[in-house]
């Protein structure tokens, strides 16, 4: 017992929790480092006066989110949410305060993407409005705190529940105008983080190795969600020769990343667009 103690102190936490979304948001990969945040108590509960501490109970529960996300645990990912729901709001309100931590983005960084996950469970259950506001703010305190390596995801996230929040009306009868107003929503947030890539280097064109910087891998692996979003709305508007070229654009990139799930998704939209080679 004394060894798994002495194993689990030397854990990095926060190490797990900022390297998850790429490193380990997968569901064949997930599952380690879950059982690792659970060994080291990170989502139980504690006092709120140690703002560390608390910022470690929110990204893990972040973590946790994410799975029930991805295995469509949705009604664990409820729960999950009002679980940790006021040490998330209180990160949100020193954020704004600017009473986190200004050298240190961890705090933050848990802040922005549990309302991530938040706004995941909701977009699942279809409350889009609801799923629009969680990436909203996820979105503001990445911003402000200058995480930009989340940007992408987030940006990507919150665009996709807007559209399905104003464009359902619009798609009864109408998929293929409505997808092609938002073809052209993505190419211009394709642009603006194509912008943001450069000041930090960013290299948008050659697929990620394993020797990529782990900042520049996130922002590359919201990159890609933003491709494959504009690639799918570029197939339901009837343009498929243009969405198999995006597509190959974000395989590449998930490829690169070794994400097997997002080359899932893409080799689909593969299939769709080419139901002769299927």
């Amino acid at each position: 017992m004394s060894a798994i103690l002495a194993l689990i102190g030397r854990l990095d936490v926060e190490d797990v929790i900022l390297r998850f979304d790429v490193d380990f948001d997968v569901p064949m990969r997930q599952d380690g480092a879950l059982r690792l945040l659970r060994l080291a108590g990170e989502s139980g509960h504690g006092g709120r006066n140690d703002i560390r501490a608390t910022a470690r109970r929110v990204g893990a529960h972040w973590c946790e989110i994410v799975h029930a996300d991805v295995t469509y645990k949705l009604f664990t990912g409820l729960q999950l949410i009002k679980a940790s729901r006021d040490d998330a709001r209180l990160l949100h309100d020193l954020h704004l305060r600017g009473e986190l931590p200004a050298d240190d983005p961890f705090a933050a960084y848990a802040a922005a993407r549990w309302f991530d996950g938040e706004g995941r469970i909701r977009y699942r259950l279809g409350s889009f409005t609801s799923a629009r506001i969680s990436f909203g703010t996820a979105v503001g305190i990445a911003r402000r705190a200058g995480l930009w390596w989340a940007v992408p995801d987030l940006r990507s996230n919150r665009e996709r529940a807007r559209f399905e929040e104003q464009g359902q009306p619009m798609r009864d009868g109408g998929e293929a105008a409505a997808s092609g107003g938002f073809v052209t929503e993505l190419e211009a947030l394709l642009r603006e983080i194509e912008e943001l890539a450069h000041p930090h280097g960013v290299d948008v064109v050659a697929p990620p190795t394993p020797g990529t910087p782990a900042r520049h891998r996130e922002f590359l692996r919201g990159y890609s969600n933003v491709l494959h979003n504009l690639a799918i709305a570029l197939r339901e508007a009837g343009r498929p020769e243009e969405s198999l070229a995006v597509t190959s654009r974000s395989l590449a990139i998930s490829e690169g990343l070794a994400d097997v799930y997002r080359v899932a998704q893409s080799r689909t939209n593969q299939a769709l667009c080419d139901p002769e080679n299927a």
